[in-house]
Order: structure tokens, then C-alpha cells, then sequence
């Protein structure tokens, strides 16, 4: 069983109940829904999921392209089966909306002109509404999911450069932090690892 959630040299991250909790809060709302079962999935830093464009989509390959930030590497991730029904389920959603079509970004708001993708800040007022929400602890942030990302994978047995490769981290001393947290018990390939969070999305 994965370690409960707490805050261990710095890293706050979720357990599994309270992941369940937040993911049931952000449900009904299918930009939201998406977009922090993406951040979760991938372990995303909010500047690289507000800045996601309509292109770095491969709706044939069922695959995203995430641009890192800060000291990382950029990669593809192939999309699980739920979250790619979330993909599918915003992106009706977000015909809807005004300045839609001559939007290029991926996550917009009612309020975002054409060229405006959904800000940083309000990725992270939406991730604190639903902690609310779902009686999260207050110091958790949106970076707490990237956090559970890592977290979840090592404990599952996930191989160490792996979870560097997935967290885009360009020195594994980056991923050794998370090692402390969570011991290994099983080893996956990185097909059976991407179908991991399904039960959580």
C-alpha cells in the first residue's frame, strides 16, 4: 500500500484517499476534470499545462506532447482509455465556448480572448476550490499532484529511470528524492504503468 499522504523534505504529496476525494470533487466540470487528471498522469508543473496547444494533440495516436519547463526534457505520453474520454468530453465542451476555434491553447476559459490560454493562477484558485472541497489539508497546491505522481510510481514498483524519464527530469538526483518516500514493490513496463491511474482519473 502507497504511503499516506503527508510532507516529507519539502515534498507534499496526496494519498490514495485523498486523490479519490479530489478527483470526485472536480467530476461534474469536464475542462477541470481533465485538465488535473492530465497533471496527475503526466506530473505536471502548471506552466507547462497551461501552455499545451490544440496541435500537440495526436488524436490519431491518442498521444500529448508536453514542452518542459524549468531544467527538464519534453516528451510524448500516450493517453490512457479514461483520460482520453476526458480529452474527448472537454473538447465538446470547449466548441461551445466563445473564441473557441481561433484559440490555439488547449485549456481556455469563458473569459480567455482568442490568443489567451487559462492562466497559472487560475489553474491554481481551481485546485484549491475543489481541496476545499473534498476537505483537502490547506498546503496542498497544484504542484502536489506532480508530487503523487512520482510518489505513486516508485511505491508501485516503477523503475527509478523511469520515473526520471516520465517526470522529464534531466538528472536522476532529481527522482532520487522520491525513492525515501516510497519503496518498491513491483516492477511494470511502461505500457502497464501508464494504465496505473485509471482507477483514479
Amino acid at each position: 500500500m502507497r504511503p499516506k499522504g503527508t510532507k516529507k523534505d519539502g515534498i507534499k504529496y496526496l494519498s490514495e484517499s485523498e486523490l479519490a476525494a479530489f478527483m470526485k470533487a472536480i467530476k461534474k466540470n469536464k475542462r477541470d476534470s481533465f485538465l488535473f487528471s492530465l497533471t496527475l498522469f503526466v506530473g505536471g508543473r502548471v506552466s507547462e499545462i497551461c501552455q499545451i496547444r490544440l496541435k500537440d494533440v495526436n488524436e490519431g495516436s491518442f498521444q500529448i506532447f508536453i514542452q518542459a519547463k524549468k531544467n527538464g526534457t519534453s516528451r510524448h505520453y500516450t493517453m490512457s482509455g479514461k483520460l482520453w474520454k476526458k480529452y474527448r468530453a472537454w473538447m465538446r465542451e470547449r466548441e461551445k465556448m466563445v473564441h473557441a476555434a481561433m484559440n490555439p491553447y488547449l485549456f481556455i476559459t469563458k473569459y480567455s480572448m482568442h490568443d489567451m490560454p487559462m492562466t497559472s493562477q487560475a489553474i491554481k484558485n481551481a485546485f484549491k476550490k475543489y481541496a476545499a472541497l473534498a476537505k483537502l489539508n490547506g498546503e496542498f497546491s497544484v504542484h502536489s499532484l506532480r508530487h503523487s505522481c512520482a510518489v505513486m510510481r516508485i511505491a508501485e514498483g516503477t523503475p527509478v529511470v523511469f520515473v526520471q524519464k516520465w517526470l522529464r527530469h534531466k538528472s536522476i538526483n532529481s527522482t532520487m528524492i522520491y525513492v525515501d518516500i516510497a519503496s518498491p514493490e513491483l516492477k511494470r513496463d511502461e505500457r502497464e504503468a501508464a494504465q496505473t491511474f485509471d482507477r483514479f482519473l
